[in-house]
């Protein structure tokens, strides 16, 4: 900020106020201190609705609409899309549904939606009169001269996602979506809660590290049923009556009724552990406390109880914990702040893996906030969203595996002193990433063995820990107060002793810049399909981050996972693809190597495939003379790799050593492969000299998978076994019909290879 805003009085109470620094927003005073982030002053939506008002009776100026207060910062929330799975928006009993033509009933319109009355403009939307305690069941009418679906359709919307014309929030930030019912009928659209969506509910045992529906959780969504569960709602409608984008969003904030006044909640951490700890102030007629941590995967929003007080006004993760269970003496937990953590799998994780699909498929909660719901033990309070990474995104949840192994190579085969073992201890906080803390040695965890010392190594500010293993023969009290004089004079001056290594998993995809064309490659492509053409070329570039919008759902095209497979199992020089997964029509996928490496691979294949053709086809050849001479080349020039089937059967999986046996390059540069090497060896032969060829997949009904290839001879499709045929009685499966795979070469082929409404196109009779 330009400027530091100058603290209130201190009898002014915890509320938002006008930006003291002069902005045009609104910052939250705690009672203590500014926030740093500013919000868009809106209009008051609950100052005066008795329930739902944070703040409320605080001061003319107290804003309780405008209840995230650690929110993303910014003058204003900025008009961007927020990262939702592929279905997202129109949710009814876990299944996404359009009503385009259904009888609209039960309206209850408290005044136009969108309309009427004075538009206040801050940044870039424009904020309508808020509409107050509105029933629960409400639905917002709105005159619409236009087709939903069709118009979905024109701006390249997935299927069930209406966000483009209307969209619901939870926060005064307009980050958190909460899931909507969006019906039309003739030329009036109406938006309401979706059904039953505040009783899907998630809950997470914090002290037992378990997942169950507890009673409690039944209750609060039996109570809430559709609006409810949150203070203040944001309807943001995008389109005009006619279906014209609106030159400024427009915000129309609501509040529902309830029977008890939703907290307002103060986050604080401890520095001595790194745990979070909530207070609120007491809510009349409450008698216990819920605290809850809220989240959405994309397609319908679920709460955790992640601790509840029997009245009491504060709560501390300091009891969410894993036992202490690391070995005798330990001192530390495995994990703490247990149930807040905002992805299944970290930074640490997944840094070596390049796994750009893993990091869009694992983030855990989306759109995470935290929050209080007062009780009586019937009804229940709404709550006031908190954003979950600015209140705790950086606090402590467990040891960071991958880089402590980095830090401490050694720790488990034992150190002969700890002057060379270096003074960081690295742990996963709850956003993600890896952050390293000043290591100290705890001299009440040592325990000696008839070989070595374990000596407990913790990580200060957190409650983490590890056991470091020290060669026998030295005096260990004597080398545990070196190490933390030293650790202390190594620590950082500045950022409380804590530094960043890795970043949150969300902004290790954003490093991702989606690709967005199909690059340019000499190499051939087979598809039958403009989808699986463009995925192919991006697959032989490496791409790891795929925009697909403009193909999934589009008229023509096959389904995402079967142009996928179609790309990776028909195009020998796409190679080392190891996983995908989709997330906001943009496709991540992960690879087996780096770009070098696969790069290389294509090279030296491609290469050989010139040079094979070149010695082996001549002038003249009829297509059977040129799957004979390429037959015969492979059978010649290739061995069948019983090592690499051994080691992958032992494994459960390819091992990354043996990787080209099932690639083009086994067969053609290296001499040895699996079935699948011969098939993309011959592929990549075939249509290097002028034939078209498919790769097939599938079973011999002996046992066992196989692949096989597919061929064109003279605009008939016939099958060749270059595998089977590299035996001594050879060449009895070369340009046969699908029929004559008889004995123990019958077989049968699954869908896996081809666009499946193609499948029927390649059969060979």
């Amino acid at each position: 900020m330009d400027e530091q805003p100058t603290p209130p009085t201190p009898e002014i109470p915890a509320a938002w106020y006008p930006d003291p620094s002069g902005g045009a927003g609104q910052r939250w005073w705690d009672g203590t201190k500014w926030t740093e982030h500013v919000h868009p002053a809106v209009p008051d939506a609950t100052a005066n609705a008795g329930s739902a008002g944070a703040g409320a009776g605080a001061g003319a100026a107290a804003t309780a609409a405008v209840t995230d207060g650690q929110a993303a910062g910014g003058t204003v929330p900025a008009a961007k899309r927020s990262r939702r799975g592929l279905v997202i928006g129109l949710i009814a009993g876990g299944t996404a549904v359009l009503l385009v033509a259904g009888t609209v009933i039960g309206l209850n319109v408290a005044g136009a939606f969108g309309g009427g009355g004075d538009l206040t403009t801050v940044g870039g939307y424009d904020y309508a009169e808020p509409m107050l305690d509105l029933e629960r069941d409400h639905e917002f009418e709105l005159r619409a001269a236009y087709d939903l679906e069709a118009k979905a359709s024109e701006v390249g919307a997935e299927e069930f996602d209406t966000d483009f014309a209307f969209e619901v929030f939870t926060d005064a930030a307009l980050s958190k979506h909460a899931p909507i019912m969006v019906n039309q009928w003739n030329d009036t659209v109406t938006i309401s809660a979706q059904e039953d969506a505040e009783a899907r509910y998630a809950d997470s045992d914090a002290f037992e590290g378990r997942e169950t529906e507890s009673p409690r959780i039944r209750d609060i969504g039996e109570a809430y049923g559709a609006w409810g569960l949150n203070a203040t709602y944001y309807l943001v409608q995008h389109l005009d009556e006619q279906g014209a984008e609106l030159e400024r969003p427009r915000v129309t904030p609501f509040t529902v009724q309830h029977e008890l006044e939703a907290p307002t909640v103060t986050f604080a951490t401890d520095g001595g552990t790194g745990n979070l700890s909530v207070a609120w102030q007491a809510v009349e007629g409450a008698s216990s406390y819920l605290v809850v941590a809220s989240s959405t995967n994309g397609n319908t929003r679920e709460i955790s109880v992640v601790g509840e007080t029997d009245g009491e006004t504060t709560w501390s993760t300091t009891d969410a914990v894993f036992d202490m269970n690391e070995g005798s003496k330990a001192t530390w937990a495995i994990e703490q702040n247990v149930g807040l953590q905002l992805f299944d799998r970290s930074a640490d994780e997944l840094e070596n893996d390049a796994t750009a699909y893993q990091m869009a498929e694992l983030l855990r909660s989306a759109e995470f906030d935290l929050g209080v719901i007062a009780t009586d033990g019937t009804s229940y309070s709404p709550y006031i969203s908190y954003d979950g990474l600015s209140v705790a995104g950086d606090l402590p949840f467990t040891r960071a595996e991958g880089a402590t192994d980095e830090l401490y190579p050694d720790r488990i085969v034992g150190v002969a002193n700890l002057q060379s073992v270096p003074t960081k201890f690295a742990f996963t906080s709850l956003d993600g990433a890896t952050r390293q803390s000043v290591a100290y040695a705890d001299p009440a965890a040592v325990v000696e063995y008839p070989d070595y010392s374990a000596v407990g190594i913790r990580g200060k500010g957190t409650d983490l820990g590890m056991w470091l293993n020290l060669e026998r023969g030295v005096d260990v009290a004597a080398e545990i107060a070196a190490f933390n004089a030293r650790a202390e004079a190594e620590a950082p001056t500045t950022g409380g002793g804590v530094e960043l290594v890795s970043a949150p998993v969300d902004e290790m995809i954003d490093q991702f810049e989606p690709s967005t064309t199909a690059p340019a490659t000499d190499l051939p492509i087979v598809a039958s399909n403009d989808f699986t053409r463009y995925l192919a070329a991006n697959l032989i570039d490496r791409q790891q981050a795929i925009d697909v919008s403009a193909y999934v759902g589009a008229p023509g095209m096959p389904s995402l996972d079967d142009a996928i497979q179609e790309a990776t199992e028909q195009n020998p020089y796409v190679v080392g693809v190891d996983g995908y997964g989709a997330s906001d029509g943009i496709l991540y996928v992960t690879y087996t190597a780096s770009a070098d490496d696969l790069a290389a691979n294509r090279d030296a294949t491609y290469a050989k495939a010139q040079e094979v053709v070149a010695e082996v086809i001549t002038d003249g050849m009829g297509d059977a003379e040129k799957v004979t001479a390429l037959n015969d080349w492979i059978t010649a020039n290739a061995e069948y790799d019983y090592e690499a089937l051994a080691a992958k059967e032992a494994l459960g999986s390819v091992p990354d050593a043996e990787a080209a046996a099932w690639q083009a390059s086994g067969a053609l540069v290296d001499g040895s492969a699996v079935c699948a090497g011969y098939a993309y060896a011959f592929e990549a032969l075939a249509l290097e000299a002028g034939l078209d060829a498919v790769v097939v997949t599938g079973d011999v009904t002996a046992g066992g998978r196989h692949a096989w290839n597919k061929v064109s001879i003279d605009g008939r499709w016939l099958a060749v076994d270059t595998t089977w045929n590299d035996d001594e009685a050879a060449n009895q499966y070369l340009m046969i019909t699908d029929a004559e795979f008889t004995g123990p070469a019958e077989r049968t082929e699954d869908i896996f290879w081809m666009q499946d409404s193609r499948i029927g196109d390649y059969a060979a009779k």
